[in-house]
């Protein structure tokens, strides 16, 4: 699944991220360093990088996992790619 999607669909239920690694923020691209460490083309566009800081609860935390599973579950369900990744 896209960056993009991921970072919308999270938006939508109030989670702030940004897409795209922290190597490679402000640049197109692919990641050198995504590349570099083996992650699969497939999902070198994917990435969504996380920032918490001191003012964040462990509530926070634990609502942010939680909207990230129901999103991606989600996105999965309506991706082609996955279904067909899913069934081989």
């Amino acid at each position: 699944m896209e960056g993009e999607a991921l970072l919308l669909n999270l938006d939508l239920e109030g989670v702030a991220v940004a897409s795209g690694s922290a190597c490679s923020a402000g640049e197109d691209g692919v990641s050198a360093t995504l590349e570099a460490i083996g992650v699969p083309p497939l999902f070198r566009n994917s990435p969504v990088r996380f920032s918490f800081g001191t003012g964040n609860a462990e509530e926070d935390v634990d609502y942010t996992l939680g909207v990230f599973e129901k999103v991606v579950a989600r996105l999965r369900d309506i991706s082609p790619i996955w279904k067909t990744r899913k069934n081989n």
